[in-house]
C-alpha cells in the first residue's frame, strides 16, 4: 500500500507502545493486522477484529467511532498536497 498517513505525537506514541506490547505478548504471531485478539494472534486464519468490537470500545469512552473517520478525512483534506486532475 502506498498511502501515507501522518500521525500526531500522541497517536504515534500509543501505536508504538501497542506494537511493543503486542510483540511481547504474542512474539510468534503471524497475524498481519495491527489489532489482534487472543484467537487471531495464534491462528490468523480467523476473521480480523470486527467493526462491532471497535464500536463497543469507542462507546465505552463516549466517542462514536465514525467521528474519528470524519475527523481523519477532514484533516487529510486540509494537509494533503493538491493532486492534478486528469
Amino acid at each position: 500500500m502506498d498511502h501515507v498517513i501522518y500521525l500526531d505525537a500522541l497517536t504515534l506514541r500509543l501505536a508504538t507502545a501497542w506494537e511493543l506490547q503486542r510483540q511481547r505478548r504474542w512474539p510468534d504471531s503471524s497475524d498481519p493486522y495491527f489489532f489482534v485478539t487472543r484467537n487471531t494472534a495464534i491462528d490468523d486464519s480467523g476473521p480480523p477484529i470486527s467493526a462491532g468490537v471497535f464500536q463497543l470500545l469507542f462507546q465505552r469512552v463516549g466517542l462514536p467511532a465514525g467521528r474519528l473517520r470524519v475527523d481523519r478525512i477532514v484533516d487529510e483534506g486540509i494537509t494533503a498536497p493538491p493532486t492534478p486532475s486528469g
